[in-house]
């Protein structure tokens, strides 16, 4: 069987993590000295409470490596030979590299048994439920089959065709399309999939280009009448300059 986990950043509803039977384990969160489970002690709405009323700003810490391997054994022992994690950005977090390390460590344990188990570590490359989104869509996939989760795939490239093609009719054309954020810096293959279609419009993509993951980029083919781009967001950034603002 197999077992969606990721962390509480991904801010995925209660009813769904039941319904799509996702793990969401809780980053630790600490407000006026005292330590809570970000979803397990509290809803979204009630921090916004404690937030309001705290003496100091809260502080938050990682999920540990031995946080995360005990959650994989307790899923192995339950019977789920498969095992996909979904974690926050590792630009924001070391949540993403303690998952790998777990990983590392309770296969090398399930090699020694002679289990066959495997263990994927996802660094989601973005926040909250940006990539929530993507966790509840590959746990309806997996209780659904695999064709339909390729169907999934069809039916998210479709609508962001009809968003390109849309612009572009309410702009009387379009000079570029930037890919950009967990799936856009990140997906190839997606990349490849929205672009298909297009050379109406005089979308070419060059497919080597194209190989390439979360760095700047232009991967348009040559004599391509619209430039497709590769632009890595800065969420960093924008979080500051919105935190910056608000205090003033």
């Amino acid at each position: 069987m197999l077992k969606i986990i990721t962390d509480s950043a991904a801010d995925v509803p209660k009813n769904e993590a039941e319904q799509y039977d996702i793990r969401v384990m809780g980053i630790p969160i600490t407000v006026d000295g005292v330590s809570y489970r970000e979803s397990v002690d509290f809803t979204s709405e009630e921090y916004y409470g404690m937030l309001t009323a705290a003496k100091a700003i809260p502080t938050t810490a990682q999920i540990t490596l031995m946080e995360f391997a005990d959650a994989f054994r307790e899923e192995i022992a339950a019977g789920n030979r498969q095992l996909i994690c979904v974690t926050i950005t590792s630009r924001g977090s070391g949540i993403y590299n303690a998952a790998c390390l777990a990983q590392q460590m309770v296969l090398e344990e399930q090699q020694s048994d002679g289990e066959e188990v495997t263990i994927d570590v996802v660094d989601s490359g973005s926040y909250t439920y940006v990539h929530g989104r993507a966790v509840v869509a590959a746990a309806k996939a997996a209780q659904e089959g695999n064709a339909q989760a390729a169907l999934a795939v069809d039916v998210f490239a479709y609508s962001v065709k009809k968003f390109i093609g849309a612009y572009a009719a309410a702009m009387g054309g379009v000079d570029a399309i930037i890919f950009t954020a967990g799936v856009g810096e990140n997906s190839t293959d997606m990349r490849e999939h929205i672009c298909q279609g297009l050379e109406y419009m005089g979308v070419k993509m060059d497919p080597e280009k194209n190989k390439v993951r979360g760095k700047e980029a232009d991967v348009s083919a040559e004599g391509s009448k619209v430039k497709i781009f590769i632009i890595p967001t800065n969420e960093e950034l924008m979080i500051a300059m919105d935190t910056a603002a608000l205090c003033k």
